[in-house]
């Protein structure tokens, strides 16, 4: 199991696996997605999805791209 920080993953974009050019060996999964880090809130009102709605929602989704590191039990958040 990999730990990271709390997000929700909304929908994942992408996803490729590095290979380390020397052995040919799998290093890393490329994980994009959108991810909401500030949580989601599973009760709210769907019925009006217009432009306001999202303006003024708490939580906004954000292109995530993190790095999976199974060798090394890590995942780390990338800049995109």
């Amino acid at each position: 199991m990999l730990e990271t920080e709390p997000l929700f993953c909304f929908h994942h974009v992408n996803a490729y696996e590095t290979v380390e050019a020397a052995s040919g060996r799998k290093e890393r999964v490329i994980l994009d997605c959108l991810a909401m880090k500030d949580g989601v809130d599973f009760g709210a009102n769907f019925g009006n999805l217009s432009a306001e709605f999202f303006q003024h929602t708490p939580w906004r989704t954000a292109f995530t791209r993190l790095s999976l590191d199974p060798m090394q039990n890590t995942v780390r958040a990338l800049d995109s």
